[in-house]
């Protein structure tokens, strides 16, 4: 349930430094990058990039020790994320979690911690797929909630990634001589569906 952010890191520079000697050896141009990750592990880092927890995998269940305290605000939280009050999203279980750590934190989900450290800390930001299951984004305002966020008793030291649409500018990887933009950030399973049929409207796809 527990993975090292800085492994996955680490094998995500290498595979670009893969792909780009690929395309270097056959003169392709690389237009762009899209990162698509699993969407309801979190962890929480600091301005530098580096790791405060693990990456908090969504097979973690410690939140469930929290659940009755929250009940009460069950239908609240339906309502404003469209998801269910479960142990599966981070919301719950984030107090677990949190470090002794009296300075900003930053809080982010896989692709938010690879965005930042990928573009030197330039870029701090999320997609609403991503956003929308840690349990704090409220659907309708598109924006993560101060209400939510006080409900699961979020400290004021914890700083959330601003929002970026699925496609949009994410900032730049520089790898050696290379240099190209994140252009996409998105789920794991939206990923899989344009991949493999979603770019015909009238297509779906069943795992």
């Amino acid at each position: 349930a527990y993975q090292k952010p800085r492994s996955v890191l680490i094998s995500v520079k290498s595979a670009l430094k893969d792909v780009l000697a690929f395309a270097n050896e056959r003169g392709i141009d690389i237009a762009g990058a899209g990162i698509a990750t699993q969407r309801s592990s979190f962890l929480l880092f600091d301005a530098a990039g580096d790791p405060l927890t693990d990456l908090i995998s969504w097979r973690d269940v410690s939140g469930v020790k929290t659940l009755p305290s929250l009940k009460k605000f069950e239908k609240f939280i339906r309502k404003t994320t469209g998801l269910p009050l479960t142990p599966y999203y981070s919301a719950v279980k984030l107090g677990c979690y949190l470090p002794a750590f009296k300075k900003e934190m930053l809080f982010g989900t896989v692709n938010t911690f690879l965005i930042y450290n990928l573009t030197g800390g330039a870029v701090f930001a999320t997609d609403p797929g991503n956003a929308q299951r840690t349990l704090l984004y409220d659907v309708e305002r598109h924006a993560f909630s101060e209400e939510l966020m006080s409900i699961f008793g979020v400290p004021g030291n914890v700083r959330f990634p601003v929002l970026k649409d699925t496609v949009d500018e994410y900032g730049d990887i520089s790898i050696g001589k290379n240099r190209f933009p994140i252009t996409a950030s998105s789920g794991d399973q939206q990923a899989a569906f344009i991949a493999s049929s979603g770019w015909d409207t009238g297509r779906g796809l069943i795992n």
